[in-house]
This record gives C-alpha cells, structure tokens and sequence, in this order.
C-alpha cells in the first residue's frame, strides 16, 4: 500500500494525459445487426410483430413459523434449504428511553458498534480468526432506535458461531483499549460527516423538522461522542440489553425444532431488563414555509431538501403511499427525477422517501443539483409538490405503469433473495403486521385507484408549508434563492444553528 500510495501522490496531470492517449485512444469497434432473409422463422412464429408479454407470476412470501422462547423472546424462521446457509438476526429495542435525555448523544450507537470488539474470555483478534476459519460472520451494531447482532454461517458450522454469537451478545468486555480505539474512529467519522453537504443537510432538516430537544432532532457529534466515557457504554449496555423487547429472525437451512434447543441454549439465564422506551412526540406542522441555507463555500453542487413530520403508519395505507411515493419521487421515472435529471439535467438524481413505522416518520424530497442551477430546482421542486395536488393529479398511466408494475412485478425476484426476506419478516416483528401482510401485498396494491392518488396525495401534501434545507455556495445561490420568495431564509451553520 506504501507502494501504491508513493506512485498516487507523484502522478501528474501530464503523466495521467500520456496514460490515457496511450490505452484509450485505439478508436472504437462498432458491431451493426441487421435483419436480413425471412423473419418469419419456425412454426408458429411471426418476426413481423413485437413480442407480447406473458402473464405475471404471482409472488408468494415464503412461509414462516413463530415461536417464543422461554425468557420471552420472540422468534420468526423462514426455511431455506436451497443452501447450506443460516442467517440470523438479534434486535433489541434500545432506544428512546424515559431518560434520553440525559443520555450523551452517541452512546447507543458506540455501545453495539463496541460488542463485537471482543468479550469476557475473547479478544476481538480472535473472535476474528475464529469466525473466518469457519466462513462464518457475526456483526453488531447500533442506531438511536434498535440495536442488532446478526450471524451468517454455514450449516456444518452453525453451533460453533451460535457459541460466538451468544459470547458477544452477552459478554462484552468493554476494554479501555478497545473503547478508546472504536471511540477515536467514530470521532473521526462524524468529522468527517462535517464536510459531506448531504450529511449536512440532513442533520439541518432533523434539528428543523423535530426541535433541539426531541429524539429526532438530537444527533451525535464529535464533542458529545468524545464525552463520553467507557462506565456510560458498561450502564448503556446493563440498562438496554437483555430480552426485553427483543426478537431474532432467522432465515435459511433449518427448522424451528431443530434451531429452538439452540437459541433457549445460547441464551439460557440471559437476564431482563427494566428499560423502558418513551412514545415519540408528533412535531407541529410549520405555519409557513422556511428556507434553512448552510453555506459550504467553493461547493460545484447545491444538495436540497424539502421535509415535513409525517404521523404514524397506517397499515391499511400502505400500498396507497407507497404507489404515491413511487410515482412522485421514489422511481427513476418519477416525476422529480424525471423533471431535474432527465428534462433538465440538473441532477444525477432527485428522489422521495417516506419512513413510516408506528413511530412518527417524515416524508423527505432530496436533489443534488449543480450550483448555476439552484434556483431554478427548487422553482420547479415547487412546482412538482403544487402541480401533484392541483392542475395534475397523478394518472392512471403513472399509477400502473410506474407504481404498480415496479411493485408488483418486483416482488417474485425479491424473494428469492434471504435477506430481503429477513427484511420483510423484520417489518413484520417490528411493526406487529398481520401474518398474511406480504402474501395479500399485490392485490391491495393492484386495488390502488386514481381517486386514492388524489387523496393521498393530499394527505402527504396538505399546504405548502414545508422545511426547505439548501447547502451549497451561499455566495452564488443566496441571491436566487431569495427572488423565489419560497419563504423566510435562515442562514444556519452545519448543525442548524443561526449563523452571519
């Protein structure tokens, strides 16, 4: 890598030229078919005219069984028994709890990023060794709301990882080298995040959308991570894991009786805990609409974002904001990214995302745009959120052709893949979805009409009083983004708080 790195660090824009004249300039090969002789080959076939396509196959989720074990953990397995390979995921709610707010912004994240460092009769070096001999991988983590510990291995060697499994999930060591280690390159992350305008932009738009003071709009930062101190990571970890609130999905080759003795094994005398989360607060929708403008000097790109606090999921409408979503934002043939990549080509790409979960979530529009073409962007983001409630509705084209094919038509490759439905069962625990949620998915989705996209659309859309977040050259976009007169312009830092 010294190597590599010395012969980087003396290239030169002469020397990369001469490189490139010499391996890319043999001209190009260009094949050209033609059809020639009778297209009409075979019995039965007709060349003359463009194939129809077949029916679809219908998708079905792969069947699962459930089980509790003894402490209470709940237990969802999906077979597979194509490959000798299991795959299994521990989550444990450990987030929001009634006292957050005392807690240093950062803790729960570098407690289960810590986990696997190493336990009580293991360093980290030789849970490393130990996992890659068997071709086996465990990986922990954690986020403000769920903390994981996820497994792979192979059939043959499933006890032996199961044993490494359970060591870490219950056995941390939490040693001070360790803790300063994985501390100091989660510091160095985050500052690094600093200089990332969509990271940026997108701790702006949670601070904004949220408050300073709810769960949402409290993000770590390299002074609150640096804060904290190796007995905060041990009273995290005392506090929040256990099997209180916990669930394992599993996927792969075996079964339930078979994997059952294992798991009350593995976790046997794994103690309780007394946590308890706190429920998230609905924001209030703004009165009007307001511009957040972080200025990144010599930025080439301005990242925009348009955000509102949406409320809680509502199972039943699930299909009707997701063929919204698609058809608005979140496809590549949406009108967002079709209007500012495609028509425009402001943008490699423009979307929408809608988190929705028994929680609050929020719906979010993102577009990268170059800076010369800031304002223009976000007249026609206005444009687009006005037009899809107003003069044009969404249309039947859009809702079958966009949404519903992409939905619909993507869920029998979907489920091939163990991990997407390891992700589905997961929704399905998290959320308490019915049993027959993924296998009743296409038809509710297929009985998504034109009328529902009107009304959804305005349920998503009910005004215009959206948070707006720009970070590019404050230099070069202030001035256009003033004229468009969207709302008042704050001028924040990169941690949403009023700057000059």
């Amino acid at each position: 890598w010294k190597e590599s790195l010395k012969r980087t660090e003396a290239a030169t824009a002469p020397a990369v030229a001469a490189a490139a004249r010499k391996w890319l300039s043999d001209g190009d090969y260009t094949l050209t078919v033609k059809p020639f002789g009778d297209l009409k080959t075979g019995p039965g076939v007709d060349r003359s005219k463009v194939p129809v396509p077949g029916s679809v196959a219908e998708a079905k989720f792969p069947e699962f069984k459930k089980a509790t074990l003894s402490n209470g953990v709940k237990v969802y397995l999906a077979e597979r028994h194509d490959t000798p390979v299991v795959s299994m995921l521990l989550s444990m709610d450990t987030g929001y709890g009634a006292d957050y707010a005392k807690l240093k912004p950062g803790v729960q994240g570098l407690t289960g990023n810590l986990l696997d460092e190493g336990t009580t009769s293991r360093t980290g070096l030789q849970i490393a060794d130990q996992l890659d001999r068997m071709g086996s991988s465990v990986v922990s983590g954690g986020g403000s709301q769920y903390s994981t510990v996820s497994m792979e291995a192979l059939t043959p060697t499933l006890d032996d990882t199961m044993a490494i499994w359970a060591d870490i999930v219950r056995n941390p060591s939490f040693t001070d080298a360790d803790f300063k280690r994985v501390q100091a390159q989660t510091v160095q992350g985050l500052r690094q995040a600093d200089r990332d305008p969509n990271a940026i932009a997108n701790r702006v738009m949670g601070k904004a959308l949220w408050g300073k003071d709810h769960p949402y709009g409290i993000y770590a930062t390299p002074e609150s991570v640096a804060s904290i101190t190796r007995q905060d990571v041990v009273d995290f970890y005392k506090t929040w894991y256990g099997p209180t609130n916990a669930r394992i999905i599993i996927v792969g080759d075996t079964t339930l009786a078979a994997i059952t003795p294992k798991l009350e094994a593995a976790l046997k005398g794994w103690g309780q805990v007394n946590a308890k989360t706190i429920t998230i607060p609905q924001a209030n929708r703004p009165a009007k609409p307001v511009v957040y403008l972080v200025d990144r000097p010599g930025s080439v790109q301005s990242v925009i974002l348009v955000g509102e606090a949406t409320p809680p999921r509502v199972v039943a409408e699930d299909q009707k904001m997701s063929a919204f979503n698609s058809l608005f934002g979140g496809a590549f043939t949406s009108r967002i990214n079709m209007n500012l990549r495609e028509q425009h080509g402001w943008s490699y790409g423009a979307r929408t995302s809608m988190s929705r979960s028994h929680n609050p979530g929020q719906f979010i529009l993102q577009a990268p745009v170059q800076t010369d073409a800031t304002k223009n962007a976000m007249a026609e983001i206005r444009k687009e959120l006005t037009d899809i409630v107003g003069k044009r509705p969404a249309t039947a084209k859009e809702l079958d052709e966009n949404a519903k094919a992409t939905a619909i038509m993507g869920l029998a490759s979907r489920w091939e893949a163990g991990a997407s439905v390891q992700g589905a069962l997961y929704d399905m625990a998290l959320e308490n979805l019915p049993d027959d949620y993924w296998n009743t998915y296409a038809d509710k989705y297929r009985a998504v009409t034109v009328a529902d996209m009107a009304a959804t659309a305005k349920q998503v859309i009910p005004d215009q009083n959206f948070v707006w977040v720009v970070v590019g050259d404050r230099a070069k976009i202030e001035k256009g983004v003033r004229e468009l007169n969207i709302g008042e312009v704050r001028i924040v830092d990169a941690n949403g708080n009023p700057a000059q």
